[in-house]
């Protein structure tokens, strides 16, 4: 079907001009938009990204006090970013976004190869292109300040090299594709770096794909020591990939330790160590089978209540047709990489509206490859104007939710904020080298990252007691001996926490604000020049 085949290429050249000039025309915004919070965390991060291995491994995100250093995840996205920052001349909070959306392009590349090892047509990868680029999560969140689309991008990678050297049937003796599977070193080692800068890169994005690799290679090997005459070839791949896998899974529970180790040198960072996040990470078991995952994530976020129908038919139809079990067996695999994340993670798929970013593209390369079916077949007209239909308002139901219910596309287009404003002020009436104090932010960097200074932002969870005056009386073991810049806090301090300001910051200048009251501590501001 040549003519169907065209249309749908330029279709897919049309839709990812139009969603370049979306990312393009919001590449400027501030990042006030949606979860500021998390995008502005990220972003202080880069911002004082130290340079060397001491750095990139110690890194810093100056929220919670001294001392600065609370890792995650490993700060290659932060890395890249900050590096980019210095050679671009465009703010720091663009080149984020701009890397992200780089990033999000690139997915395209390992999944459009994935496809096409399992026999996908050109038609099939060109609804894949569409539908991604029409997809509300993707359209917004590849332009966030995050590392979504790094992970996302690393972990495709991993699945696309191991399909390359998934033994195709051990049971006839067959190893990889290519042959002697030392003679492909090259391949092993990739998936093996791949795998593991995805694990090390964000976990949960990456864990289902390792899950999902590790039982497929534990079939492989059974079946294999269940054959009369094993392949020496299949044997080694299998060795090869295990081994890879190993390597990722030790990195990873390397690095953890040492971002646990690290975060107990700060007594609020001790709290948001791997063991402490466990409930709010995995959520209670019963969570799994609530509303707000099943109806509030998958329907209204993923599927959305226009595209759930078209996306359930079009699944069942394409396995529906004869034939071709390995486009059918792609299509399994995908539904378990899309729904395994959301009981896996669940709280934080509940609570983050970003997270789906890790697992829609799942959903949509099974719509694609279950469209490829219906229109490779010999079905009739009347099959194939259907599945045509159906990914049509798929998209129709995508776009919907980013114009409407998720207010992705206006929040896109916001310009100010008074976290923004407050931001600026703090950066133009404190010294470089002066630290703010925030109250009733939770622990969020906004603050922190608009006025481009080090932090002290009091997590709500925190202050079991009103601890705002031994907060404001204490010295070094919070500022790490740099001067005091400004308080913000949405509540009036009342006497006894003025006075204890007043012994850090003898001329304080108080400014009010929409919901926030802001304490200037002039004495700081002592031979300041403006930065």
């Amino acid at each position: 079907m040549p003519g169907l085949e065209k249309f749908l290429k330029y279709t897919a050249i049309l839709v990812g001009s139009l969603a370049a000039v979306f990312w393009l025309a919001t590449l400027q915004q501030p990042l006030i938009d949606q979860h500021e919070f998390r995008q502005t965390q990220t972003a202080l991060t880069s911002l004082f990204l130290q340079p060397g291995l001491s750095g990139l491994l110690n890194y810093e995100t100056p929220v919670l006090g001294a001392p600065w250093s609370i890792p995650f995840e490993f700060p290659l996205y932060q890395w890249i970013v900050s590096l980019v920052s210095r050679f671009a001349p465009i703010p720091l909070s663009a080149c984020g976004r701009l890397v992200s959306i780089l990033f999000g392009l690139a997915c395209i590349w390992p999944s459009i190869n994935i496809m096409r090892l399992y026999g996908v047509s050109r038609s099939g990868q060109s609804i894949f292109i569409i539908l991604y680029l029409t997809a509300s999560i993707y359209l917004y969140w590849n332009r966030g300040f995050m590392i979504e689309t790094t992970a996302l991008f690393f972990t495709l990678l991993s699945l696309y090299l191991y399909t390359l050297i998934r033994p195709r049937s051990t049971l006839q003796g067959v190893g990889d594709q290519h042959g002697d599977a030392f003679t492909n070193l090259g391949v092993y080692g990739a998936f093996a770096f791949t795998l593991s800068i995805a694990l090390l890169v964000k976990a949960t994005t990456a864990l289902p794909a390792f899950l999902l690799i590790g039982l497929d290679l534990a079939s492989r090997c059974i079946a294999l020591l269940r054959s009369a005459s094993p392949s020496r070839k299949a044997l080694q791949g299998i060795v090869l990939v295990a081994a890879g896998l190993a390597l990722g899974f030790f990195l990873l529970r390397t690095w953890t330790h040492h971002a646990d180790s690290l975060k107990q040198f700060n007594p609020i960072g001790s709290y948001l160590t791997s063991k402490a996040l466990q409930r709010w990470n995995f959520g209670p078991p019963l969570q799994r089978f609530s509303p707000e995952l099943w109806d509030g994530v998958v329907i209204q976020r993923m599927l959305t209540p226009i595209g759930v129908l078209p996306a359930i038919g079009l699944i069942c139809l394409g396995f529906a047709t004869k034939g071709n079990r390995q486009q059918k067996h792609f299509i399994a695999a995908c539904l378990i990489l899309a729904f395994l994340p959301l009981l896996m993670f669940t709280n934080l798929h509940i609570q983050h509206n970003y997270y789906q970013s890790a697992n829609q593209i799942y959903v949509l390369a099974a719509l694609g490859a279950a469209g490829s079916l219906l229109l490779e077949s010999n079905r009739s007209f009347v099959i194939k104007a259907t599945s045509l239909g159906l990914v049509l308002l798929f998209s129709v139901g995508s776009l919907h939710a980013f114009k409407g219910t998720s207010r992705y596309f206006a929040d896109a287009l916001a310009k100010e904020s008074v976290r923004l404003d407050i931001g600026a002020l703090i950066q133009s009436r404190t010294p470089p080298n002066a630290v703010i104090l925030v109250f009733d932010d939770d622990w969020n960097s906004a603050f922190a990252f608009h006025s481009r200074r080090r932090s002290l932002t009091v997590p709500d969870w925190f202050q079991d007691v009103d601890k705002r005056e031994a907060f404001l009386s204490s010295h070094t073991e919070w500022m790490d001996g740099n001067p005091l810049g400004a308080v913000v806090s949405e509540k009036l301090l009342d006497s006894k926490q003025e006075q204890a300001l007043k012994d850090r910051c003898p001329a304080v200048n108080l400014l009010r604000y929409p919901q926030w009251n802001v304490y200037l501590c002039q004495a700081a501001q002592s031979g300041l020049q403006p930065t």
